[in-house]
């Protein structure tokens, strides 16, 4: 289980950059869309 544990945390030491910026891209693109859809949803209720 000692080792387990030991080549878990190796694993994720190496792919810990590349995985923080997959989050990073994937959690930007959301907030991006999220942001376009409001915006949008603004301007369509804005116009007369």
């Amino acid at each position: 289980m000692t080792t387990f544990s030991a080549i878990t945390i190796e694993v994720v030491g190496e792919n810990a950059k590349g995985f923080g910026y997959l989050v990073l891209t994937a959690v930007a693109s959301l907030i991006t869309i999220v942001i376009a859809i409001a915006y949008g949803r603004a301007t369509i209720k804005a116009k007369p």
